[in-house]
């Protein structure tokens, strides 16, 4: 009779520390089940990715070889089949072995069950303590026919979620190159570090009624010795998960801080913003911040902070701190990316921000869609009534740029009044995207 999750028999897998397999016990466990499983079976292997795991354990047991181990209880919200083994691999990893299943569709449906609910830990009689689960599943012998090749394949489909809102994975076989591919690019990235083949090109941001350049968002490029000028899209993502990525956060501090200096040397008050990495909100930044301006004798006003809204969701108590520190220094500091989060309402209540700039998505679909349009309108009521300034990204027409100022909107960037430019392009210059 094959296995149901849905079995009124079946209970909640719960697994104490004292059960659990070390990584050599996993890798006998599976290469001994592989050499017995026959045509029709299928082995799976579950890498979990769990959140908080070895803080939660720390916290519950102080020797992993004492019988205490035994009291640390981790449970999954789902009914997993016989012979179902957990595995510790590393501080913030298990693993799940499901030895024999009739298909690869079973596979799938227990990673699914796994992953449905969070994973509670708990020690004795203490309340459960959730956590967050990524996984990702290999399956032998259509994914390979060794414990070394599932797991690294278990693995690589976990490295995939990065970019998705899923909480598993199955491997697929396009999932090796572009594991290859990622690789290739930090190897890349590294070189271009070292070289100095990053640049920072200048977007000019203008007052919408006189086309005035008031400030410019400064933009990495990567002028790549084979492909020529590449924007942040095609980079960017895989330098923020590389150890140099604050260097070059720094270096794009410091560049554009020069930059302002200069410019503000011809013209004061014009602003230069800086677009700074997730992982950077925090103290350091502020101390970052603080040195850069005194090294360089930067007014504070000259230097905005760009916070994506997306980023400062993930940890508003730590975001507002952030922007609370480098008001008090003086630094302007904007929401970017505007009206793309979850919680809109809950980040300009909670964040000090001077200034909103509403993401191009909206702007770019305004005169044809009514939804884009009423968005707009709101949100530069919204910025007014809170007396926030307001700017819009991606204007591109002239239509689109006088339907926002007669909303209330005062600032804009967009294609209208330039792409990003390189600095001497910039400044100085006429007035931008204004009709004769």
């Amino acid at each position: 009779m094959r296995w149901s999750p849905a079995d009124p028999a079946a209970v909640p897998f719960s697994a104490g520390a004292a059960e659990w397999l070390g990584p050599r016990e996993c890798e006998e466990l599976v290469d001994e089940a592989l050499t017995r499983l026959r045509g029709d079976e299928r082995l799976g292997l579950l890498f979990l990715k769990v959140r908080g795991l070895s803080e939660q354990l720390d916290a519950l047991v102080s020797d992993w070889n004492s019988h205490a181990t035994q009291e640390a209880l981790i449970s999954l919200q789902a009914s997993l089949p016989p012979g179902t083994r957990m595995a510790r691999l590393g501080r913030e990893t298990l693993a799940l072995v499901f030895p024999r299943l009739p298909d690869l569709a079973r596979a799938e449906e227990l990673a699914a069950f796994v992953t449905a609910e969070p994973m509670l830990i708990r020690a004795g009689p203490g309340i459960p303590v959730p956590l967050d689960i990524r996984a990702g599943l290999a399956v032998a012998p259509d994914h390979g026919t060794s414990y070394e090749t599932l797991l690294a394949r278990a693995e690589m489909a976990v490295i995939e979620l990065r970019q998705s809102a899923a909480s598993f994975a199955v491997f697929q076989s396009d999932f090796q190159t572009r594991a290859i591919l990622r690789s290739r690019l930090r190897q890349e990235l590294e070189r271009a570090e070292q070289k100095g083949q990053f640049e920072l090109h200048y977007q000019p941001q203008v007052d919408l009624a006189t086309g005035r350049v008031i400030g410019a968002e400064a933009l990495m490029r990567w002028n790549h010795p084979r492909h020529g000028l590449l924007p942040p899209s095609e980079f960017l993502a895989g330098l923020e998960r590389m150890p140099q990525a604050r260097r070059v956060d720094i270096w794009v501090l410091e560049t554009a801080a020069i930059q302002a200096a200069a410019w503000n040397g011809q013209k004061p008050g014009l602003r230069v913003a800086v677009n700074i990495m997730p992982k950077r909100l925090g103290p350091e930044l502020v101390a970052d911040v603080e040195r850069v301006l005194g090294d360089h004798g930067l007014a504070p006003e000259a230097l905005e902070i760009e916070i994506p809204e997306r980023h400062a969701l993930d940890d508003l108590e730590g975001a507002a701190r952030t922007v609370h520190a480098l008001r008090r220094l003086g630094v302007s500091v904007a929401l970017d990316d505007f009206g793309t989060g979850f919680a809109s309402f809950s980040a300009i209540n909670t964040l000090e921000v001077n200034r909103l700039k509403i993401d191009r998505s909206f702007v770019t679909g305004m005169l044809s869609n009514g939804k884009s349009v009423a968005i707009v309108s709101t949100l530069v009521d919204l910025g007014r009534r809170i007396d926030m300034a307001i700017l819009a990204e991606g204007i591109e027409t002239t239509e689109q740029r006088d339907v926002l100022r007669a909303f209330g909107c005062t600032e804009g960037q967009g294609y209208l009044f330039g792409k990003a430019m390189e600095a001497d392009q910039l400044w100085p210059c006429p007035p931008l995207g204004v009709m004769g």
